[in-house]
């Protein structure tokens, strides 16, 4: 059986983060990870931060932001200063372009990818 839709509007009695109170530790052990081939763009991650951390949909006040660049065709996801990686954008990215893994599982996921690598070009 597939799960039960969530719906896409904000619930007023968990305006709080069950993790809110995550240690630092645990906080810098953990990283957020972007799959930009499934981010659409549609900026709910932003949405849901927002009222989370403030109690309103306000998407210049969340700790997340949807860059997109339209030349490139892309939207990549980066986080600010100040998230705590409650883990609620992740939870409502409905394409899953978000996952919040460790360091270690994070620097597979980079190498894998290849992310942060480019082509070296030889010059004659």
């Amino acid at each position: 059986p597939s799960p039960i839709p969530r719906p896409l509007t904000p619930d007023p009695q968990r305006r709080r983060c069950e993790s809110a109170t995550v240690s630092e530790g645990e906080l810098l052990s953990k990283e957020l990870i972007v799959d930009p081939d499934r981010c659409t763009g549609c900026r709910v991650c932003e949405l849901f931060c927002s009222w989370t951390k403030l109690g309103e949909c306000n998407p210049k006040a969340a700790y997340i932001k949807v860059m997109t660049n339209e030349a490139m065709g892309m939207a990549l996801p980066v986080i600010r200063t100040g998230c705590d990686l409650c883990g609620e954008c992740v939870a409502w990215c409905v394409p899953q372009a978000l996952q919040i893994v460790g360091r270690e599982e994070a620097a597979e996921i980079r190498r894998d990818l290849r992310m942060g690598r480019f082509p070296i070009v030889r010059m004659k």
